[in-house]
């Protein structure tokens, strides 16, 4: 279980211990009107038995009644051989129960990503079986500042949220952010992650593409058409689908014997499209300034492979004669052709599916959760972008309807 760094002394001067004899209510008081006070915030821990047990002149006996009292009243959760946590300021209104029929979606991309609209269809056909509601929240800007101020309102509003059930995360790969999802962990809120891994702090499950063997396939695909020089041009997005599609087109390339050096991989900027369209001018005249120029070319998604073909094309070559270039997401699949690049197609509204019915388990499960991490296959959608080498010895490969 993750846990944040207290130090028991202090957490216990914060709370105004005094070493006076007391009764398991007035301790129960005590401790209730420091949390209301807003001396300790929620996700922290309690500090231990011990502590509390000295601090009031109390036994361990007397110290384990009020916590059960604070957890009755939905203050603190307790679990075995762990540190109780403070999941509420205030005492649990005294009113009917409320359910807990609310399920938050957090999406990194904006709600106009094909991929987010995928996932939230498959994420609402479970959903809306069981009539629950949906609360989706998204970044409105790509602004640092903002995205990490947008974040930490989104997971207070939960930990606010008396109808929340659980939630999706999508979450942004930003060592600023983990704080506040460990709060969300430590709170005891169900949590499933898509797309990523989660913070390596945080346990938690996940739903994603095999990004690493989806890469890799989609570099055997050009290897075995008969290129010998391929590059790959990832972004700067610091996501674990990033590496792990970096790191899958390194082992294809390395199974071949082929080389995969820093000088084969290209980094472009994600923060906007205008530095996007000028990363990829740039790195097209790099790429074809090379001892060996690429004949082929492995993008970190879609949107890179089209600024990159735009770029490709404004230098007189084309594309697949003079050199092939491979996508990721397949984002065309909505056209009727299924557009013209060849891509890996993540099983956007799969994913979504499964991490709905994932959170359901969990919010159902009494048991203590084992964590699971659920990969899906991706296929290689062959299209016209892709065609052997100019002078390859290899015979062509139909390259209009397979799929991998």
């Amino acid at each position: 279980m993750s846990s944040s760094s207290v130090n028991p002394d202090s957490s216990a001067r914060k709370l105004g211990l005094r070493a006076v004899a007391l009764s398991h209510l007035a301790v129960t008081r005590s401790i209730q009107q420091s949390l209301e006070d807003g001396e300790m915030s929620v996700g922290q821990m309690l500090p231990a038995e011990r502590v509390l047990s000295m601090k009031y002149g109390v036994s361990r006996s007397v110290i384990r009644q009020s916590l059960q009292e604070l957890e009755e009243l939905g203050l603190i959760r307790q679990a075995p051989n762990c540190r109780p946590v403070i999941v509420r300021l205030g005492p649990k209104a005294p009113v009917v129960e409320k359910t807990a029929d609310q399920i938050a979606v957090w999406i990194s991309p904006d709600m106009e990503d094909f991929g987010a609209v995928k996932m939230l269809e498959g994420i609402r056909r479970v959903l809306g079986l069981e009539q629950l509601q949906l609360i989706i929240g998204c970044p409105s800007s790509k602004d640092t500042v903002e995205v990490r101020s947008a974040v930490n309102q989104f997971v207070q509003s939960l930990l606010d949220n008396p109808h929340l059930g659980g939630t999706i995360l999508w979450a942004i790969s930003d060592p600023a952010l983990t704080p506040a999802y460990q709060r969300l962990s430590d709170a005891g809120v169900p949590v499933v992650y898509i797309d990523r891994e989660p913070p390596e702090s945080i346990s938690a499950d996940m739903v994603a593409t095999n990004h690493r063997r989806a890469a890799r396939n989609a570099v055997r695909h050009l290897i075995e058409l008969g290129h010998r020089s391929i590059a790959m041009v990832a972004n700067d997005d610091p996501a674990s689908s990033v590496r792990d599609r970096i790191a899958g087109y390194r082992e294809a390339m390395a199974e071949a014997g082929l080389p995969a050096g820093p000088e084969k991989i290209f980094e472009v900027s994600s923060v906007s499209q205008t530095r996007l369209r000028m990363d990829s001018e740039s790195a097209v005249h790099r790429l074809f300034a090379l001892q060996t120029p690429p004949t082929a070319i492995f993008t970190v998604n879609d949107t890179v492979a089209i600024y990159l073909q735009e770029s490709i094309e404004r230098t007189g070559r084309q594309v697949p004669r003079d050199v092939s270039l491979v996508g990721f997401d397949w984002m065309l699949r909505w056209l009727p052709s299924g557009g013209e690049l060849t891509s890996v197609a993540q099983p956007f509204d799969e994913i979504g599916e499964l991490a709905a019915r994932c959170l359901l388990e969990r919010i159902a499960s009494t048991a203590p959760p084992i964590h699971r991490h659920t990969l899906l296959e991706a296929p290689v959608i062959v299209r016209r972008s892709t065609g052997t080498p100019m002078n390859s010895s290899l015979g062509t490969i139909p390259a209009s309807s397979e799929n991998r």
